[in-house]
Formats: C-alpha cells, structure tokens, sequence
C-alpha cells in the first residue's frame, strides 16, 4: 500500500472496517507493539528526561 496514496489508504481503511474478526489478530499484536515501544512511565519519559539531560528520581506528573 502507499502510503501517500489516500485512495489506497481509504480503500485498506474500508477492508478493515468490513472484517473487523478477521484483523483481531492484528489488532492485538499492534497493542503489544504500542505498549512494548511506547509505554509512557517505562520508556518514553526515561528517554525525554535522559535528552533534557535531567538525572535523578524527581517526582513528575503524569
């Protein structure tokens, strides 16, 4: 698919859409992608404090 197509892009949107059973497999290992790359407390805001260059446990909202 191109991804600069957004005819093509509407068109996997729509297949999708209409086999929702069939993508839950895909569903759910996009979930564990998400989660394992990008979970805010455990990798992505390390990663932000560590290129803002601030060391040390400080409290941070989240």
């Amino acid at each position: 698919m191109d991804f600069f197509s957004p005819a093509e892009v509407a068109a996997r949107v729509d297949e999708v859409l209409e086999h929702p059973a069939e993508m839950a497999p895909i569903r759910k290992q996009a979930r564990r992608t998400v989660a394992g790359r990008y979970d805010l407390r455990r990798i992505c805001l390390p990663a932000h404090m560590e290129l803002l260059g601030v060391t040390g446990k400080k409290a941070v909202a989240c």
